[in-house]
């Protein structure tokens, strides 16, 4: 059997199998049906953070804040990783 990885749906946090070759496909959660790759950062809340933080993808995490100068600069640049590499979720925890 291919190996696998187990990967968070970011809109109801259900908790999806799919093998590593199929991993830049895209592919769709098998409860609400929506993608598991959006392409872009998601938001969390504190309680779906550590559902994602212990999936088996690596996670960079930006804890970023309103008011905030420098996180309003490098939102941009972690939208252009997210939609290039599926191989890393980038989610936003707002602080």
């Amino acid at each position: 059997m291919a190996e696998s990885k187990i990967i968070p749906c970011p809109s109801c946090d259900t908790l999806n199998r799919v093998p590593v070759a199929r991993l830049g496909q895209g592919g769709k959660c098998g409860q609400c049906g929506k993608p598991l790759f959006t392409g872009e950062p998601i938001a969390l809340s504190g309680g779906a953070f550590d559902r994602h933080a212990g999936a088996d993808l690596p996670l960079l995490v930006d804890f970023w804040a309103e008011w905030c100068g420098p996180c309003k600069l490098v939102a941009p640049i972690l939208e252009e990783i997210a939609g290039a590499n599926p191989q890393i979720k980038i989610v936003k925890l707002n602080v």
